[in-house]
Parts: C-alpha cells; structure tokens; sequence
C-alpha cells in the first residue's frame, strides 16, 4: 500500500463566495502564510482596523475556483492581486471574514494536548480542540 502525503496535506475549501472579482474558495492560513501577513502588515495587529486586516489576509486564504489544484485543492502561493483585493466590495469581504471566522477553530476554542499511545506503543501528544476560549460577538 502506497500512501501520497502529498495528497494527505492538500486542504480543500471551507466554503465559496461569489464576489466582484469571481467565485474566491477559502481555505486556512498556514503557518508560513502567517508570517508573511505579520510582515506584510508592518504593525502590531492591535494597531489594524478590522476592515484593513480582512484586505491583507483574503489573499492568503481566499483563491479564484479557476486556480485551484486539480479543481479543489488550495494552490501552494496566493494569486490575488491588491487591485483583485480592492474589487471585493465591503459585504464581500464581511462574508469571507465570517466563513473564515467559524470555520477556524483555532481562532476561539481552546486547544489542549494529551498523551496517547500510537499503534507501535510509542507515546505521542495529540492536540484537540476543545471548549469555547473566546466567544464570538457581534461586529
């Protein structure tokens, strides 16, 4: 048996948005995707009104349909351009920000690590997901 890790770790869409710009999939952030909106905000995220964060992450998150990996998976480097960026409309942007929202545990529960024996004995820590940290509030 031949297992694809490749395959294992490509992530499919959360959902799709019809926008000004197209049909845009949104998928997770990476962590490398992460690091790369910290620098390219250029400041403490406290400092960033919520509308200007939305419009530095949707292009690390949100992918034309057309662009994606075999017609679902999420492409290895974003393709949206700021002036794609500037074409999404307020609403649109709200919507994606609330797909993304719920759809991203890691945003609001609490994640907690316990240790479990793997199928050779070893001992491993697994990561779950589990009450709700921080609530989610209107706005």
């Amino acid at each position: 048996m031949t297992i694809d890790i490749g395959k294992i770790l490509q992530a499919e869409p959360y959902d799709c948005v019809r926008t000004a710009i197209g049909e845009l999939c949104i998928f997770g952030i990476s962590l490398g995707g992460q690091i790369k909106l910290r620098k390219e905000i250029g400041k403490a995220l406290s400092e960033c009104q919520p509308i200007e964060f939305v419009k530095q992450l949707v292009p690390h998150i949100c992918f034309p349909r057309t662009s994606l990996k075999e017609g679902r998976y999420k492409p290895d480097n974003p393709v949206l351009t700021s002036d794609d960026v500037s074409s999404i409309t307020q609403e649109e942007l709200e919507q994606i920000a609330k797909i993304y929202v719920e759809t991203s545990e890691y945003l609001f529960k609490k994640l907690t690590f316990e240790k479990r024996k793997n199928d050779k004995g070893e001992t491993v820590s697994c990561g779950k997901y589990g009450e709700i940290e921080y609530p989610h509030q209107e706005n």
